[in-house]
């Protein structure tokens, strides 16, 4: 079928949103911002720009693919912008398509038939990525504020927050202890979250009613004070009566003496202290927020949950954002049809039962979860069946089955969970029966267009979701649920910008070079913990044989670091600053086969520092703008931007090549 396209034109509807240079300018004239209906041909060796002036004239221009010297996407909304030439001749033109997603799987196969043509660089503006993956911060993501985008505190006084926090409140939880996720789905499940008070100071009349069992409720509406637990009295304090609010974090300095103080109209104020200040904190941000944004108010400042975004960026530059898309929070079966309680399910037949030959009894839909289904469509932006590969086989014979698939906005960000059935999920049960959960908040890339569509039996309209964890495949049932799915995917992603995972990632690594000479080079002993403000470099000790942090190494502190083939073997070189000065460096040298996850995690953590440092700024005064490649401080400025070579070359690798190995 690829070979025989070029016998075939393909056409498509668009409009000509801005050109520039010579090129284009001189059919189309030179303009910005404009809808101008076009169409777009697809032919053998050129594609065809036709916009219909009048009955009787067009405007046409036919451009040779082997002139095409870059080609960037933006699916997000909908766009793609075409380079020609270099310096004084370079020119471009950006078109609005109907399906960005159809035209680049086009674009690919036509420029994959053109022979003896270097192939035009590719980029993709947002969270949208393609097979090969963009450098670092040559991305663009959202702005939550209103400060211009790549305004940062001052580097010694980020590298002094990011120590605080990482001891204090932001100490990281072991992999797999994720407090975010427990609250993330008390919320589902509740519509509101819980925390045990450790101290109430404040008027007598309420501190004096401070027990041990004693809780806070965090609402969409409320804060309420549980005085003898869960099914005792309540004392509300409506969001309308509350001027103020803050957080007394002590964490790094004073264990259980942290909390939120609010505070009334009056100037009354009363203290909450709880054990975990962090989840309280951004739980009363998301709630604070939504209430705020709700009443045409403004949000919290240096809040990063539960905010709109301000502005994106696109092809043609930093525009204000757009209304987020909308889905569906009503369940369906697998042929979309709104489901009610009482009414029969379609037999389904599971992968058992497709080799036993059993075939399942007709169900009925269960009754509703009256708790649930109160703020259910607070919690679902989107829920509907996607294919996904899994299930009875090994490896490629695994088959693709439907999983009924849920996109939740909560108080932690947002999670896709999925399901073997719509009655599995919390409208339906009040058990934890989810199959998998997808944390957005982990998200590195969205690839619109499998990898794994080459693959024979890779059905269409399939697309990947990278984190930091693993990838995942999900395949939409058509072109137009593929689309609904990946819009509102994506804008949940660029809303989570600024939401930080509270776990470890742990990296088990052999130190090759060590200038320090702490850590053990003879063996996989030593641990890189990467989390939400550095990495932590811990190994044995060497004279009690106990694990212990030898250097925490926050992200200010990385110059660059590379990927490298050492005898046939994958390891990461680490180029950091000894301290705040900025002046001194050391350069380590680890081998690990996860090499290219541990630089994507980098990478990623690196961007999540970064979005989170320039939302705390609102308020505050002392602002610099920082110079360099993407507004990067300078300890960050150099990474991965120059080749590095030790002792042997530095391998090109694609980093978005994770195996989805399991079911």
């Amino acid at each position: 079928a690829q070979r025989n396209l070029q016998h075939f034109d393909h056409s498509y509807k668009g409009a000509l949103h801005s050109c520039s240079g010579a090129l284009f300018t001189d059919v189309f004239g030179a303009f910005t911002f404009q809808n101008r209906e076009c169409s777009i041909t697809c032919k053998g060796n050129s594609f065809e720009i036709v916009e219909e002036v009048g009955l009787s004239s067009r405007k046409r221009l036919e451009l040779q693919y082997n002139v095409i010297n870059a080609v960037s996407w933006d699916h997000a909304n909908q766009e793609l912008k075409i380079v020609s030439g270099k310096g004084e001749s370079e020119a471009f033109c950006i078109l609005a398509l109907q399906n960005s997603v159809e035209f680049e799987a086009e674009l690919k196969l036509r420029l994959g038939n053109q022979h003896n043509i270097k192939a035009p660089a590719t980029m993709y503006v947002g969270m949208f990525a393609g097979a090969t993956k963009p450098k670092p911060f040559q991305r663009k993501r959202p702005n939550l504020t209103k400060l211009p985008s790549g305004k940062l505190p001052p580097l010694n006084e980020m590298r002094s927050m990011a120590t605080e926090l990482h001891n204090g409140s932001y100490r990281p939880c072991p992999p797999g202890e994720s407090r975010r996720i427990e609250l993330a789905f008390q919320h589902i499940m509740e519509g509101f979250n819980t925390f045990q008070l450790t101290t109430v100071r404040g008027p007598s009349n309420l501190s004096n009613q401070w027990r041990y069992e004693s809780l806070l409720y965090v609402t969409d509406e409320k804060i309420v004070f549980k005085p003898t637990g869960a099914y005792g009295s309540s004392i509300d304090f409506a969001y309308e009566d509350i001027a103020d609010w803050k957080t007394i974090d002590q964490e790094s300095t004073r264990a259980n003496e942290s909390g939120i103080e609010i505070c009334s109209p009056q100037g009354d104020k009363v203290y909450f202290g709880v054990a975990f200040v962090r989840d309280l904190k951004h739980t009363l941000e998301y709630f604070w927020n939504q209430y705020r944004i709700a009443n045409n108010l403004s949000v919290y400042p240096g809040s990063t949950h539960g905010r709109p975004l301000v502005t994106v960026t696109t092809l043609s530059g930093e525009v204000p954002a757009t209304e987020a898309p909308t889905g569906s929070s009503e369940v369906v079966d697998q042929d979309g049809i709104i489901v009610r309680p009482g009414s029969k399910i379609a037999a389904r037949r599971s992968s058992v039962a497709a080799i036993t030959g059993a075939a399942q009894e007709p169900r009925l839909v269960p009754p509703e979860n009256v708790t649930v289904k109160k703020h259910w469509h607070k919690v679902v932006l989107h829920q509907g069946w996607l294919l996904k590969k899994g299930g009875i086989g090994v490896g490629t014979a695994k088959n693709w089955i439907k999983r009924y698939v849920v996109l939740y906005k909560t108080s932690q960000g947002h999670f896709m969970a999925y399901y073997n059935d719509f009655t599995d999920c919390p409208m339906y049960t009040a058990e934890k029966t989810e199959r998998n959960v997808i944390d957005l908040a982990k998200t590195t890339f969205v690839r619109p267009g499998s990898n794994k569509q080459a693959s024979p039996d890779t059905p269409p309209h399939a697309f990947d979701i990278l984190t930091t964890e693993r990838e995942w495949t999900l395949c939409a049932e058509n072109q137009e649920s593929e689309l609904k799915w990946l819009k509102l995917i994506t804008r949940a992603i660029d809303e989570d910008v600024a939401i930080l995972p509270d776990e470890d990632l742990l990296f088990k690594v052999k130190p090759k070079v060590d200038p320090t000479g702490n850590l053990c080079a003879t063996d996989y002993s030593t641990t890189l913990k990467v989390s939400a403000n550095g990495i932590s470099v811990c190994g044995p000790d060497p004279v009690s044989n106990l694990d212990r942090q030898f250097f925490f190494w926050i992200y200010t502190d990385f110059y660059k670091w590379s990927l490298l083939s050492q005898q046939g073997k994958l390891a990461l070189l680490v180029n950091v600053f000894t301290d705040s000065s900025f002046n001194r460096r050391n350069e380590f040298i680890f081998r690990t086969k996860e090499a290219l996850r541990l630089s994507t995690a980098i990478e990623f953590f690196i961007e999540k520092f970064m979005s989170v440092m320039h939302v705390r700024l609102e308020g505050k005064e002392n602002v610099e703008t920082p110079s360099g490649l993407g507004d990067v401080p300078q300890g960050m400025m150099q990474a991965n931007q120059e080749e590095f070579h030790h002792e042997e070359a530095v391998q090109e690798l694609d980093l978005l090549n994770l195996n989805d190995d399991t079911p």
